[in-house]
């Protein structure tokens, strides 16, 4: 599918999400709720945000020194100014973005080095598939529930990923899969840090829930981020305005949250990936005096 194409794509999904929330969400109710978040939370999240950026390097550090000796510094820029890029431009550009900053600072193999974003991006469908089944076997109502409909489920995921399969570009993916890491240490390793990654991420959303006074059993933590994981492979504009609030907010729905809760819940837990990730992108270009805009000419013509 064309380029111009996708950013049609996710303009439309996003405008149609924004739309939907406008017409069905007492704004100003959710506003109230949000004002009221218990600002501890705030705080510790904030706290814990270096410790996931360090880990988060050190995982794709390892990923890279299998063939190519950098700096874990690099490193860490390079994931900046990728995620910073990933709420900026659409068609998540900040993936090509940061693996463009390392070709730069290595002249290291594209190939190779899109192929270690492939293996993050693996290991997130993974942990995404492993949060829900966890959610499923450790619930009664959702085992039931996908028990009672389990053809129109199935029917339903194989329409889905078909529109994920035709609407990403996958030729970069070609050949891919042979570059996940094969030495058995390093690969525990990257395990390791994946697992430490996503329960922060789980850490992040019990926090957030319970400053807005929302307490849930373990299963539906399990089954909020999965659904919001595969939920952000539908096509959006940049930063998955619009998309990401409405799948979150359905998904809290579905777990009986009145939806102006559910909606505060959202803007939330949007505004706590949105922006930090842009200052600490800002910050981090600003140190480097890397030409962003230079480096975007090259990822177009990489496309």
């Amino acid at each position: 599918m064309g380029k111009k194409r996708q950013l049609i794509l996710g303009l439309l999904f996003s405008l149609g999400a924004i739309f939907l929330i406008a017409f069905t969400i007492d704004i100003k109710q959710s506003w109230r709720i949000i004002k009221d978040f218990d600002i501890r939370y705030l705080i510790t999240l904030l706290a814990l945000l270096p410790i996931s950026y360090i880990i988060r390097t050190f995982r794709w550090w390892l990923l890279i020194r299998q063939k190519y000796n950098i700096k874990f510094s690099k490193v860490f820029e390079g994931l900046a100014i990728g995620y910073m890029c990933n709420n900026l431009l659409p068609a998540k550009l900040g993936e090509i973005i940061r693996g463009e900053y390392i070709i730069k600072n290595t002249n290291s193999s594209r190939s190779f080095i899109y192929g270690t974003v492939f293996v993050e991006r693996l290991l997130e469908v993974f942990f995404g598939l492993l949060f829900l089944v966890l959610s499923i076997l450790l619930s009664k109502t959702l085992f039931l529930l996908v028990k009672d409909n389990l053809i129109v489920i199935i029917g339903v995921l194989l329409i889905f990923f078909s529109i994920i399969y035709l609407y990403f570009n996958r030729t970069i993916l070609k050949g891919l899969l042979k570059l996940i890491p094969n030495k058995r240490i390093i690969f525990i390793k990257i395990f390791s840090l994946s697992i430490i990654i996503w329960f922060g991420i789980l850490f992040s959303v019990f926090l957030i829930l319970h400053g807005l006074n929302i307490t849930f059993p373990i299963q539906n933590y399990f089954f909020i981020i999965a659904g919001n994981t595969f939920g952000m492979l539908i096509p959006s504009t940049s930063g998955a305005i619009g998309v990401y609030h409405t799948v979150a907010m359905s998904i809290l729905i579905f777990l009986n949250i009145d939806k102006e809760t559910a909606f505060a819940y959202a803007v939330i837990s949007h505004a706590f990936d949105f922006f930090p990730s842009i200052i600490v992108g800002l910050l981090v270009l600003a140190k480097t005096n890397y030409n962003l805009i230079q480096n975007n000419k090259q990822v177009s013509n990489t496309n």
